[in-house]
């Protein structure tokens, strides 16, 4: 151990184990050593240099982490795993030279070396972990091997001086916050390989005029290309099915959109406040959409619809809700009004407006066979609700229930709250079925007397005459 003319320790020799001054400059690791362990230089702030021996294959978690004077780090070709943290907010580290040998590096590895210009990383490496490079805000230039399946979350997060990306044709997912509020970044070619795009990856790319979204994207996640203020056009591949609450929402450029119908939902705002965009026209296999998902879109001033009866709606609230509605969408599902949880159809539980397609729905048959029409008239779905479900599915009303045998008007009169209007609409509807009915009610033993029976529902006349 040295000591420099200011009384720091100049040089001190690293050995297993070994404590290490808090003011030393430079460490010499010796020969003996095949791993630095956890925080070894944890917040060295004299720490300049490090010398490290081809024995050494691992560098722990923490191990420079808060290192604020490291500059230079030589890492052997015998490297193989840096731990979570090892460099984390080195911030005067500017070079380093990832070996071949490398095969792991941890979480927030080289998070905040603010410092870091340039990485390469090697071809042993097959995936990026959360937050390696995450507010490496020096960052400019990344090369990424074909070995590179995955970006984790935050991975490249505010590389605000990153203005290009090579993605290979291996990766498979983008993390969330992937490549968030890299401000320089304006162009991204994402392979056909890519199938997910995780929430929040591209947000705030202030300098993303654009990007082509390959036909095998399966996801995009919530707010993902949300604030891309230079965003000019977008189109959604076949074999994307849901755009996520807030994906596009504030790209102010974005003039051209295109959904292909294999769209099923558009969901809370997700073009929201794109102030430029003047044309949509919703997919023709719509199941889901939230009536803010073009809010404050103040150059749009119609959206087509071309399968609705109303075919072009204006882009306001209630025509949205009118429109939606003659087509057959409501704010609340099916299955929840015949679970009788129709209050969550209020705007307090349904906070993101969304409205739901039921003319698929309607048609679906539970596992022993009954119809929707069948399940809301036993359980005493109120006529409101009712309604809808039998003029989407007419002939319902025709045909028995497989589980009882019962007419629909007879489950809605036996139901645990029986809603007289439900049974006369239902009758109403399909008075034949009262002929088709057998009640199951005992003949009275006197021929004159007429007795009045009640059944858990509505009143009937039982006569000699039945």
């Amino acid at each position: 151990m040295q000591s420099d003319s200011a009384g720091s320790t100049a040089i001190s020799t690293y050995t297993q184990g070994s404590d290490v001054p808090n003011d030393v400059v430079h460490i010499i690791v010796h020969t003996s050593v095949t791993a630095i362990e956890r925080t070894a230089f944890y917040q060295r702030i004299s720490l300049t240099s490090i010398a490290l021996p081809a024995s050494v294959n691992t560098i722990a978690e923490s191990a420079f982490l808060g290192c604020t004077s490291l500059s230079t780090v030589q890492l052997p070709e015998s490297i193989t795993t840096l731990g979570n943290s090892a460099f984390g907010g080195c911030n005067r580290l500017d070079t380093i030279c990832l070996p071949a040998s490398l095969s792991y590096i941890g979480e927030n590895a080289f998070a905040r070396c603010s410092s870091l210009s340039s990485i390469v990383l090697p071809e042993s490496i097959t995936s990026i972990s959360k937050g390696v490079f995450d507010v490496c805000i020096g960052l400019r230039t990344v090369y990424l091997p074909d070995s590179i399946t995955s970006i984790g979350d935050r991975a490249f997060n505010m590389c605000a001086r990153l203005d290009t990306i090579n993605l290979s044709d291996s990766i498979v997912t983008l993390g969330h916050f992937a490549f968030a509020r890299c401000a320089r970044l304006d162009i991204v070619h994402l392979p056909d390989s890519i199938t997910d795009i995780g929430n929040f990856a591209f947000e705030m790319c202030t300098g993303l005029s654009s990007i082509d979204l390959p036909d095998s994207l399966t996801g995009i996640g919530n707010n993902a290309f949300a604030s891309c203020t230079s965003l000019n056009a977008i189109r959604l591949p076949d074999s994307t099915t849901n755009v996520g609450k807030y994906t596009f929402s504030q790209c102010a450029n974005l003039k051209t959109v295109h959904l292909s119908n294999s769209i099923t939902t558009i969901d809370t705002c997700a073009f929201s406040r794109c102030t430029s965009l003047e044309f949509i026209r919703l997919p023709d296999l719509l199941d889901i959409i939230s009536i803010d998902a073009f809010a404050g879109c103040t150059s749009l001033s119609t959206i087509e619809a071309p399968l609705f009866p109303t075919t072009t709606i204006d882009n306001d609230r209630d025509s949205i809700k009118k429109g939606l509605e003659e087509a057959n969408f409501y704010p609340i599902k099916l299955e929840d009004v015949l679970c009788n949880r129709s209050s969550s159809c209020s705007r307090y539980s349904n906070p993101n407006n969304l409205y739901f397609n039921w003319k698929v729905s309607v048609n679906i048959r539970d596992e022993t066979g009954r119809s929707s029409l069948c399940i809301g008239a036993e359980r005493s779905v109120k006529w409101l609700w009712l309604q809808k479900i039998l003029h989407l599915n007419m002939p319902a009303i025709e045909v028995t229930d497989p589980l009882t045998g019962l007419e629909p008007f007879m489950l809605a009169a036996i139901g645990p709250g029986s809603y007289w209007e439900a049974v006369y609409q239902l009758l109403r509807e399909f008075p034949a079925a009262m002929y088709r009915t057998h009640l199951p009610f005992r003949r009275p033993s006197t021929p004159n007397c007429s007795k009045r029976i009640r059944r858990n529902g509505p009143h009937f006349e039982s006569s000699s005459a039945m």
